[in-house]
């Protein structure tokens, strides 16, 4: 990662200002395997003529929006969207190095939060497979509220495990005559909390630029007037057709007074190296600030300059953190800055390391 990257975004760690959207982007990496949008309106479309013996529009087969809609206009096509033309089971993948990295980021306060618009559950599974006791996403407004070890993880789309007939696929649930009034009631409290919390803060988009529009329109509409000061989009995808998938989102992170970065990297891999900068940023100040106690011990000199191996992957260093910091194994590292005291006592260490000097 280039080092002004690295520089801003530890300082947006370290002054409590990053946020995390992840769109669908994140958990098509492997080994989540997640589909796109387009994937599931393209098995979707296929399933819906198969029930009902007629094919679909153009361009229903691969806009799930649109595909959503039709079948939401009638309460038995709806069902069979839901239950039936929806491959659910292809949203719980195994979590990625980014899923691990989010959960790592809110489990120790690196982020202030994190919003998703996918379905899985693969954040959840990585914080639990860090040691997370009870780690809690919230799926309805009321639950933004409810207070956690760890930093909220909003998702605004819903959720594989959860009351399916509240997943929002299009705009008609939350408009027009047919709008849900519950699910209007939620996006309603979702845009008043997200507006209070992301004033300010920076961003940093990861895979969200997909072919879901309608959460493209709806996050939009929720970071009119949030004041960005850092947008961070991280897709490989070329500029103009991200600009073209989203054009009012598009206007609103590149706008007057924002430093936009666009990354064309996986999600995933820019996720994880940021992890892994947090952790050896934690291992510096950790050196740095060691030096007052090896002079108490060996007198007046030059204290030798410690750094880590190059070597040591991101799930090393949550190990070594934990050491450091005095946490059990299988245990989350609850603060991004916390320093054991240095008291010269040895480490539980786990991890077996051989410092370079």
């Amino acid at each position: 990662m280039d080092s002004t990257y690295s520089q801003e975004l530890m300082a947006s760690i370290n002054n409590g200002r990053l946020v995390v959207i992840c769109g669908a982007g994140l958990s098509m990496a492997a080994p989540s395997s997640a589909p796109s949008a387009s994937d599931v309106a393209a098995r979707a479309s296929i399933k819906f003529r198969q029930n009902t013996g007629t094919d679909v529009s153009d361009g229903y087969e691969t806009d799930i929006e649109k595909l959503a809609c039709l079948c939401y206009a009638s309460p038995p096509l709806w069902a069979g969207f839901r239950d039936q033309y929806i491959e659910w089971k292809r949203f719980k993948g195994d979590p990625n190095l980014g899923h691990f990295a989010v959960a790592d980021f809110l489990g120790c306060a690196a982020a202030d939060c994190a919003i998703t618009t996918n379905l899985d559950i693969s954040i959840e599974e990585a914080a639990e497979r860090l040691g997370e006791p009870d780690f809690q996403a919230a799926v309805e407004g009321e639950e933004m509220a409810r207070a956690h070890d760890h930093q909220p993880l909003l998702k605004i789309h819903g959720c594989v495990n959860r009351d399916r007939d509240r997943t929002l696929w299009c705009h008609d649930q939350i408009q027009g005559a047919r709008k849900n009034a519950a699910m209007e009631a939620q996006l309603t409290v979702w845009k008043t909390w997200l507006k209070g919390r992301l004033l300010g803060k920076d961003l940093v988009f990861v895979g969200f630029w997909s072919d879901w529009a309608h959460l493209n329109d709806i996050l939009g509409s929720v970071l009119d007037g949030v004041q960005p000061r850092l947008v961070y989009l991280v897709d490989p995808a070329p500029a103009d057709v991200i600009q073209a998938k989203a054009p009012g989102l598009w206007s609103l992170t590149t706008g007057e007074g924002v430093i936009f970065r666009h990354l064309q990297v996986s999600g995933a891999e820019f996720l994880d190296e940021l992890r892994k900068i947090l952790s050896v940023s934690f291992f510096e100040r950790l050196f740095s600030e060691s030096i007052g106690t090896y002079h108490s011990h060996v007198g007046i000199g030059t204290a030798p300059r410690m750094r880590l191996p190059d070597s040591l992957n991101t799930e090393q260093l949550y190990d070594l953190r934990r050491d450091t910091t005095g946490v059990a194994p299988k245990a989350v590292v609850r603060d991004k800055g916390q320093l054991p005291r240095l008291t010269g006592s040895g480490i539980n260490a786990r991890t077996t390391v051989s410092f370079e000097l």
